[in-house]
C-alpha cells in the first residue's frame, strides 16, 4: 500500500494564498534556491507529529484554473474545526458543501482559500 508523502499546491496569487495558509494553518513557508521556477517548500508542523510537508509554488502557464478540485484534495488535521473555520472566513476563504462528522475521528468541512483551492 502506497501513502501520501508529498503535496504540491498551485496558486495564481501566491504570496496571497500563502498569507491564508499561515493564517489559517499556522504553516511556514521556505523559499527553495536554487530552482529553475519560484518554489517554496511548506511545513506543516513540528518532524515528531503525524503529517507531511509539501511545496507551493505559481500555478504553471498554461495549466487550466477550475473553480474546484481540479487535482488533489488534502485533509488537513486541526485542533478545533469551529476556530479553524473562523479563521478561515476571516481570511475571505469560504467553507463548502456540509460538515461531515465520523464517529471515530471527528468531522471535517471542505473550506476553500480566497481564489478557490480546496482544502478538506
Amino acid at each position: 500500500m502506497s501513502r501520501v508523502t508529498f503535496f504540491e499546491i498551485y496558486a495564481d496569487d501566491v504570496e496571497r494564498a500563502m498569507a491564508f495558509y499561515e493564517s489559517v494553518f499556522d504553516w511556514q513557508f521556505e523559499r527553495y534556491e536554487p530552482s529553475e521556477v519560484d518554489y517554496w517548500l511548506v511545513m506543516t508542523g513540528p518532524d515528531d507529529e503525524p503529517g507531511i510537508d509539501g511545496g507551493f509554488m505559481r500555478r504553471p502557464e498554461g495549466m487550466p484554473r477550475v473553480d474546484g478540485a481540479s487535482a488533489f484534495v488534502c485533509t488537513v488535521t486541526v485542533e478545533s474545526i469551529d476556530d479553524t473555520l473562523e479563521r478561515v472566513t476571516d481570511t475571505a476563504g469560504r467553507s463548502e458543501w456540509r460538515r461531515c462528522t465520523f464517529p471515530t475521528w471527528g468531522g471535517t468541512r471542505t473550506v476553500s482559500t480566497p481564489r478557490a483551492t480546496r482544502s478538506a
